[in-house]
This record gives C-alpha cells, sequence and structure tokens, in this order.
C-alpha cells in the first residue's frame, strides 16, 4: 500500500509499524565481500579507495516525501510483523504462567546412634557412622544362613530317617484287609517323605474293590504315613463253580475275605473282582433276605432271575426288580390253589406277574 504525498489522515497500520523498532538494512553477501576485498593488503599497500560520485542535490519536499515513502512498510510486511508479534506476546504469557519449579535440596540425614548421656555440646555427626562395617556384618550373616540351609537341606536328603519304612505306617479302620495289603496299595514304600502326594495315595487306594474311602495324612517320624480307610460291607456271597465272591450294596465284586454268615447266591455265570452286577438283581435279593429269612440259598439265571428250590418239591423264579413282594403274595396264592387240588409242579414262574405260569 502506497501513500498519498500531503495526505494527513491518521492511518492505523502505519501508526503501529512507526511504533516498532526501525530494522538496520541488510547488506548483500556480495557487498561484504567487495569491502573484504578493498581492505586486504595486496602485495603490502592498501588499495586507493574508489571515488565517490556526488549526487545531485534534491530540493527539501522532494527528500521529504522519499525518506516518508521509504519509511512506510507494505500491506504483507505489516501483517507478517503483526502476527510475530503476537506469537512472541503468547510465549511470554505462557512461560510466564507456568514457571519452572525447582526441586529443593534437603540436606543428608547421617544414621542416629543411641550416644546415652553424653551432652548434646559433645555430640558430632561424623562419629555416628562408620562405613562399610555394618555392610561386611549383614554379609557374613546372609552368607552363615545359606551355608546352614544348604547343611539342612543335605540332612534330610541324606539321613535314612526320612524314607518310608513299614513301622512308618498308621493304619486304621481295617477289619476284612490286613495292614500289608494296604501298605502294599499305597506305593510308597522306601520313598522319600518329601515326595510323597497324599492325593496320589488315596487314589491308589481307591482302586481296591474293598476300599470303600480313605483319609491320608504325611507327617514326621515315627507315623510318616497316617491312613484311615473305611471297607465295603459285604451283602451277600456270590458263587459261581469255584468262585467264591463277596457282593455290596452298590453292586461291586470283592474277593472274599474269612468267612462270614451271608446269604448265598448260586449262579451259572462267574464274575469277575472289580466288576458291578446289576442293581436290580441286588435289590431282589435284599427283598428276598427281608421276606423270607428262613431261606439261605437262592439261585440266579439269566433268564429268569432271582429264584429258589422250593423244600416242597419245586423251584420258583421270580425275575429281578424292586416288585418282589407283590410276585411272593401271588406265589403262595398259587401254592395253596395247586396244594388244594393235591398238584405238585416241577416249577413256578413269576417272572411276568400279569402271566404267571406252572409246569
Amino acid at each position: 500500500m502506497t501513500s498519498r504525498i500531503g495526505d494527513n489522515t491518521p492511518r492505523p497500520d502505519v501508526e503501529e509499524a512507526a511504533r516498532e523498532p526501525a530494522l538496520p538494512p541488510r547488506r548483500s553477501h556480495d557487498a561484504d565481500k567487495r569491502k573484504r576485498r578493498r581492505r586486504s593488503p595486496q602485495n603490502g599497500r592498501e588499495p586507493a579507495p574508489k571515488p565517490v560520485r556526488m549526487q545531485p542535490t534534491r530540493s527539501r519536499f522532494a527528500r521529504t516525501a522519499a525518506s516518508r515513502a521509504e519509511s512506510v512498510p507494505s500491506a504483507a510486511d505489516t501483517d507478517s510483523r503483526r502476527i510475530k508479534s503476537i506469537e512472541m506476546a503468547r510465549a511470554s504469557d505462557f512461560t510466564a504462567a507456568a514457571p519452572v519449579r525447582k526441586r529443593k535440596e534437603t540436606a543428608s540425614r547421617e544414621p542416629a546412634i543411641w550416644r546415652g548421656d553424653v551432652p548434646a555440646g559433645e555430640r558430632t555427626i561424623g562419629g555416628q557412622h562408620v562405613e562399610g562395617r555394618g555392610r561386611i556384618r549383614w554379609r557374613l550373616l546372609s552368607g552363615f544362613v545359606a551355608l546352614a540351609m544348604t547343611g539342612v537341606l543335605a540332612y534330610l536328603f541324606v539321613d535314612d530317617s526320612f524314607y518310608v519304612r513299614p513301622e512308618n505306617f498308621s493304619i486304621g479302620g481295617i477289619s476284612m484287609m490286613t495292614r500289608e495289603e494296604v501298605i502294599a496299595l499305597t506305593n510308597v514304600l522306601d520313598m522319600h517323605l518329601f515326595w510323597i502326594d497324599p492325593a496320589l495315595v488315596r487314589a491308589d487306594l481307591l482302586n481296591s474293590p474293598t476300599i470303600a474311602d480313605a483319609q491320608v495324612d504325611i507327617g514326621w517320624s515315627p507315623n510318616m504315613v497316617q491312613i484311615l480307610v473305611r471297607e465295603r460291607e459285604p451283602v451277600f456271597l456270590w458263587q459261581s463253580g469255584e468262585q467264591n465272591v463277596w457282593i455290596d450294596l452298590q453292586g461291586r465284586v470283592m474277593q472274599r475275605r474269612g468267612e462270614r454268615d451271608l446269604l448265598r447266591v448260586v449262579a451259572d455265570i462267574p464274575i469277575p473282582v472289580r466288576e458291578t452286577i446289576d442293581i436290580d438283581i441286588v435289590n431282589a435279593v435284599l427283598q428276598f433276605q427281608q421276606l423270607r429269612p428262613d431261606i439261605t440259598t437262592l439261585r440266579y439265571n439269566v433268564a429268569e432271575g432271582i429264584g429258589y428250590d422250593d423244600a416242597r418239591g419245586w423251584t420258583a423264579w421270580f425275575g429281578v426288580g424292586t416288585d418282589i413282594p407283590e410276585k411272593i403274595l401271588i406265589y403262595n396264592a398259587i401254592v395253596d390253589d395247586l396244594q388244594g387240588r393235591g398238584i405238585t409242579p416241577r416249577e413256578i414262574n413269576l417272572v411276568n406277574p400279569d402271566a404267571p405260569y406252572r409246569r
């Protein structure tokens, strides 16, 4: 933007630019280079100064107008200076609003030591702490503790008193099984005490069909392995040829141990130990045992179920299940009717109570 000569109208942009300090004129690089070349000596002497050309004199009015035109900046220079001044003002405000906090330096303290009745004037800070002595004592103490622990561990693994022997077992709750059988089931004989897992020992004990539950605890000598078992109780004896096994309430087949006064079931099929028979067979046997305690031996057939040999000369079959009481009532009615007519059958079958028959 240019101004007219003689225009005295106030201009805000010109006044604002006039308040700012005038920058010195910037000399070009070539001008500085020529000036240094003139000053540098050549052959021991300085070059002669160039003659100055005299400019023609101008009138006072022309010189005033030219200086005023040069002092008025352009619109682009005015905008750039205004933006620069605003940025500098913002930067200064931010610096003043957020002063840098300096961390206070606190004086270091020496560890305090109780001096008893020493007067306050005679106490010295430098004599309260001896550098390095406490550190050496702690290292000696930690080394002694590590050495002692190593010796204890070596003793625990070398001494034979920490290995399980047969006399280190404490077993309770057995009546049918022997102590040697229980120890053999644990699988921890001659094992170190620290390697025994009570859960694994209990699982090995429960693999026996005679043991219903077991509790295992590990302790110190002399009773390192403490076992409390609960044995299964047999309810009848299953006999098939030369095989004699016990059956419990859940139908589990157990090894026969000794002699017991149990109801005998003579079957035509053998059942191996650790197997389980049908629970309906167990229920039928238990109902006969409760309703006919005079019967000491029952028979079992895969097709006919549970039956027995009547002392009056025939065989009765009742099947399996929980309806044995109703079948016994029907059986007694049929027997009374046959005896009233003087008939002696060879077999009475009540497997199907709705269609009983005789032979």
